[in-house]
């Protein structure tokens, strides 16, 4: 125990014991595990307090949102029959009540006191299909920047062939203008004059879109440079309904659900005819329904609902009644989240390398309905054994479990040279598990940067090897469709580096999946 907590310096608190002027809080540990440690630190990881086993009472916080952290120094089996209360002293108000479920690590923000909310993280336009009444702060990503590029000059300027600029190793002649697309990052931009006579007034203004801030580049002898940076284009999480479709992807027209603009669809409109508030078979939106209504069903009338063509990567793709978001690296699509393909769910105990197993992490039952309900399925999807990630119904037509080779690819376009990529084991590349890695959920010590935009989660695996539910929250690990031998090509994160893991497992293990565009 002495290895866990040894690092985690103890800053003394704003106060203690009576006379606290702000929030006097107890922290119980009940449970027999001797091999678990706590903290309550600020957000540059200095330890406000921590501990173990036992009780520490009226410790002065002042009101703020606190990051948490549970450990388990015992080899990764969380806190075995032990819980911890962090509640105020003089009301005995619970602020947080829980356990290490599994892992070595776990870390959450609480709230204390009222004067400091912590941010909820979601999408909060009204009129999106993921609204969430609850977030606070705009969920999201940051891609790509973008450089704009305008001549300000009198048109005979660009008479002189002589003029060029580069941008990140590109040459662009004479008038070449407009936005080009970058890493966010500072670049130098450099003007020639190949006479050496300048640029006899011309000015190139370079602006960067995702801040706004301008440079302009003037050249008046042969060279000259200017240096800018790049910052990334916020890409929100929110997701909205495509033309014609409501957020479940249906016909908006097909309010019977059936599947088919009928009937039965026409009798619920003339159902409310001459509403005029808070209709619910209200087609336009208008307020109420009238002939404009009935007649917008009519014009689809007999017509099958299907799921909106995918056109573009970074759009939403409706598979099995869900919409996965994508994202596009390089020149490939993926998943932007883990499968979540459920046609029925095993136990904990069944294992095959034959027959398709489904599981939900820590679910023990066979209630697809209740597994689907559970917050790890809303999380961290389904894990899969390598039979089941293999079935054509897990991805939509048009889409396939990737190779290892298309991880290879992946890795390499992120920064991983050819050599690492084709290693077997730990320690390959340098960041590029980080730049998978989502911003949250793995904890304030673990986390990615997620400028891949694949916004990978630590759900754990399934092994049959000791307890099966294993590393939810400290590591993540998804299925390739290539063999090796007996077993099959994986990729793992940990919380612990940036690195990413490629290892080959039995076909019978529990782990995620991706799609990949064809």
């Amino acid at each position: 125990m002495r290895y866990l907590v040894a690092f985690l310096f103890f800053i003394p608190a704003i106060g203690w014991g009576q006379g606290c002027s702000f929030n006097s809080i107890n922290i119980d540990v009940i449970g027999s595990d001797s091999e678990i440690g706590w903290s309550i630190t600020q957000d540059n990881g200095w330890a406000i307090v921590s501990g173990a086993l036992g009780s520490v009472s009226d410790v002065c916080i002042e009101d703020g949102c606190f990051p948490f952290n549970m450990y388990d120094g015992n080899g990764g089996d969380g806190w075995n029959e032990t819980t911890i209360t962090i509640s105020y002293s003089l009301t005995n108000e619970i602020i947080f009540s829980g356990t290490l479920n599994d892992g070595l690590f776990e870390s959450s923000n609480i709230q204390i006191g009222e004067t400091v909310l912590c941010p909820v993280y979601g999408c909060t336009d009204l009129l999106a299909c993921n609204y969430d009444a609850e977030a606070t702060i705009q969920s999201g990503s940051y891609g790509d920047g973008v450089l704009n590029f305008e001549w300000t000059s009198a048109a005979s300027f660009f008479t002189y062939i002589e003029i060029s600029y580069i941008v990140n190793g590109v040459t662009y002649f004479g008038e070449e203008a407009g936005d080009v697309s970058l890493e966010a990052g500072t670049y130098t931009v450099v003007g020639y004059d190949s006479w050496g006579d300048g640029w006899n007034g011309g000015e190139l203004t370079i602006t960067d879109v995702g801040s706004g801030a301008s440079v302009v580049l003037i050249v008046y002898e042969s060279e000259a440079s200017v240096d800018i940076e790049v910052t990334g284009v916020f890409v929100d999480s929110c997701i909205y309904q495509e033309e014609g479709y409501t957020c479940d992807s249906f016909c908006s027209e097909d309010l019977s659900g059936d599947g088919v603009i009928g009937v039965q669809d026409l009798l619920l409109v003339l159902s409310e005819f001459g509403c005029t508030s808070s209709c619910e078979n209200d087609l336009n939106q208008d307020g109420s329904v009238s002939v404009d209504d009935i007649l917008q069903l009519l014009s689809g009338f007999g017509n099958a609902c299907e799921n909106p063509t995918f056109e573009n990567c970074g759009n939403v793709i409706s598979h099995e009644g869900y919409d996965y978001s994508t994202v596009e690296i390089g020149d490939q699509c993926w998943f932007a989240e883990n499968c979540r393909y459920l046609p029925d769910v095993s136990y904990p105990t069944d294992e095959s390398t034959t027959e398709p197993y489904y599981y939900v992490f820590n679910y023990e039952g066979t209630d697809v309905e209740a597994a689907v309900a559970t917050s790890n399925y809303e999380t961290y999807g389904v894990l899969y054994n390598w039979t089941a990630v293999m079935t054509s119904e897990i991805c939509p037509s048009g889409w396939h479990i990737p190779s290892d080779e298309e991880w290879q690819t992946l890795e390499i376009f992120l920064g991983m040279s050819e050599s690492d990529a084709a290693y077997a084991g730990c320690c390959r590349g340098t960041d590029q598990g980080y730049q998978m890695k989502s911003t949250t959920v793995w904890g304030s010590i673990g986390a990615g940067s997620n400028t891949s935009g694949l916004t990978c989660l630590p759900g754990g695996i399934l092994n049959f090897v000791s307890w099966p539910w294993s590393q939810l929250l400290t590591s993540g690990y998804w299925w390739t469709s290539s063999e090796n031998n007996s077993d099959v090509w994986y990729r793992s994160l940990s919380y612990s580096s940036g690195w990413v893991y490629r290892s080959s497992a039995p076909k019978s293990l529990g782990l995620s999946a991706r799609c990949l565009q064809d």
